[in-house]
């Protein structure tokens, strides 16, 4: 099974410096998930979202998927017990500075192992600059469990975080 915890975050210029940097910064990058055990999917997705206009409360919501092909950027396929993730970047989903794409995975999952991958944007609009930031963290898994990610570390880290 993947299991998949997306966190994005989103402000505005408002939140870039202090004191409200703290609060938009105590948004976790990995979270307890709302899971009891048992679940039956190919694709289990935990997205979390936090905005700066909802005081970046936190607002989960947990779907799952009988294939786990495709997620949000995110191309997955079997390969040999194991799961190639590539990533396709685009401006207007992942904001600017613009990001390489590149047609070889950016890791590979064997069975039970985590990866965490992170990317940021700056949008522009006829409303002004808003930022994001995504964290994304993946399991290749026999099953799931409320700690998974919490517990975990990460074997695979892609950083595609840029200075805004």
């Amino acid at each position: 099974m993947l299991v998949i915890q997306h966190i994005q975050t989103v402000w505005t210029k408002n939140s870039r410096g202090m004191p409200e940097a703290t609060r938009r910064n105590s948004v976790p990058a990995v979270m307890s998930l709302p899971v009891r055990g048992g679940e039956r999917a190919d694709m289990l997705v935990h997205r979390v979202l936090s905005t700066e206009s909802r005081d970046f409360e936190l607002a989960p919501t947990l779907e799952t998927f009988s294939t786990h092909d495709k997620y949000w950027s995110f191309l997955c396929k079997d390969k040999d017990n194991a799961l190639d993730v590539y990533f396709k970047y685009h401006y207007q989903t992942h904001g600017q500075p613009q990001r390489k794409d590149s047609d070889k995975p950016i890791f590979t999952l064997a069975p039970g192992e985590l990866a965490v991958f992170r990317i940021n944007g700056r949008f522009t609009s006829h409303n002004g600059q808003h930022y994001a930031q995504h964290v994304v963290n993946f399991a290749w898994v026999d099953a799931v469990s409320v700690d998974l990610f919490v517990k975990n570390a990460p074997v695979h880290v892609v950083d595609e975080l840029a200075q805004l």
